[in-house]
């Protein structure tokens, strides 16, 4: 025989379902179901099916499956379908992205990010504008394409595919920082049984980036002085307009007495520009004499020189 429903209603997870379709047919009985879910909570869905509650909101879904098999297990592994869900905006627990974003730019050494890190990874939480994802379930597979969800502060590009059968997750991808563009995305992953899955944020690029800044804001300070860095990878430092270049003398140049007359160089042309070749300076080398440079000429800056006793005689 076989079980016919339709127009089934009543409450899930706190919102409005509707229902209908068919089980049984001879030999495997069959499903064919149709389903649509308004307003639920998915802090009581991820609760009831997980044990869990990492997020709140609520969410719309609408989808059409088949499966077959004479137990739970056999129809779940068997699952094939697709739909779609629609969420609202809500809060994810466990992770502050939103400190995380607005200290990244304080950070003065290593030990002070690594702490930031681990602070803002694993505690708060984090804000989300909502978003919606269609999915596709084979064979007990259900696959959601796209995942990305617009965090406050981030960006996420988001793998995500349940196991049915075994009641795993796992989900891949990354958060992408709004308010500092420049930066390497943060990479996520999320895996294991859905009641325990084991979380991972894999920061190693971002921490090279960080890393970097403050080094550079380190030489910044440490060169110091008038006009700071420059001139140190040889270029000459910047004047203001109208203003003769330091050491230029105020004078103006006397015209030539006669302007047809055209000046002739004394050296050929080769002479003229810099050398070429084994002989030419290395940068590497030039950089490290324009650094030295620059700090013997802030420490004799700094230098203040004892004042000279009085002849008392």
């Amino acid at each position: 025989g076989i079980l016919s429903v339709n127009n089934f209603t009543g409450r899930l997870f706190g919102g409005e379902v509707m229902m209908s379709g068919q089980f049984g047919g001879a030999g495997t009985p069959k499903l064919d179901m149709n389903m649509e879910l308004k307003k639920a909570s998915l802090e009581q869905a991820t609760r009831s099916s997980a044990g869990i509650n990492p997020v709140t909101g609520y969410f719309d879904f609408s989808g059409q499956f088949t499966g077959k098999g004479l137990s739970q297990q056999d129809i779940m592994s068997s699952l094939t379908g697709d739909g779609k869900i629609v969420a609202s905006p809500g809060l994810i627990h466990g992770v502050d992205i939103p400190a995380l974003s607005t200290n990244l730019s304080n950070m003065n050494s290593n030990n002070a990010l690594l702490s930031l890190l681990g602070t803002t990874l694993s505690g708060g939480q984090t804000a989300y504008k909502g978003g919606e994802s269609q999915l596709i379930a084979k064979d007990g597979m259900i696959d959601f394409s796209p995942f990305d969800i617009e965090l406050e502060g981030a960006k996420s590009n988001v793998n995500l595919a349940l196991n049915l059968a075994r009641w795993d997750i796992r989900s891949t991808g990354r958060l992408s920082l709004t308010d500092h563009p420049h930066a390497p995305p943060i990479e996520v992953s999320i895996l294991g049984n859905v009641s325990n899955p084991k979380v991972n944020f894999k920061t190693d690029r971002l921490q090279k980036y960080v890393g970097a800044k403050i080094a550079s804001g380190m030489l910044q300070q440490l060169i110091g002085g008038e006009g700071g860095l420059e001139g140190l990878f040889g270029g000459a430092p910047k004047t203001v307009e109208g203003t003769p270049p330091a050491g230029a003398s105020n004078v103006p140049s006397t015209p030539a007495s006669n302007p047809a007359e055209k000046t002739v160089p004394l050296t050929p042309p080769q002479e003229q520009s810099g050398k070429e070749g084994p002989d030419a300076a290395n940068p590497a080398e030039e950089f490290g004499k324009r650094l030295l440079q620059k700090l013997f000429e802030k420490d004799n800056k700094t230098e203040t020189k004892e004042p000279e006793k009085p002849d008392t005689r």
